[in-house]
Order: structure tokens, then sequence, then C-alpha cells
């Protein structure tokens, strides 16, 4: 779940980097540079985590 919650989170923020719209664009400047920056570590933190745990889940069932 967590590796889930991180790719939809990382897909989001690209979505909105490369968004042509107004919308688009408040939005990234409401985020701001260094929250863009601290929320997409922690997506990639929670994409590791979870394929982690997901790994050794399977190691301990097999």
């Amino acid at each position: 779940m967590l590796a889930i919650i991180g790719l939809a989170a990382l897909a989001a923020q690209v979505f909105i980097l490369n968004c042509g719209s107004q919308a688009c664009d408040r939005a990234m400047m409401t985020i701001g540079l260094a929250l863009g920056a601290a929320l997409a570590a922690l997506a990639q933190f929670a994409i590791i985590l979870g394929l982690w745990l997901l790994w050794t889940a399977w190691r301990r069932g097999a």
C-alpha cells in the first residue's frame, strides 16, 4: 500500500509539473520548491519502504 501511495504522489507531482494550465501553475506555486522536493523525497521513501515490506513478507512466506 505504501508503494502505491508513493507512486500516486510522484505521478501527481509529475503531472502538475508538466501541466500547462493556470490551475497547475497556481498549485505548483502554492506547494513551492522546498515543499515539492520534500514531498518527492517522502514519496520515494514510501515506495522503497513499501517494496521492502513486500519483499520481507514474501521471504518469510517462502
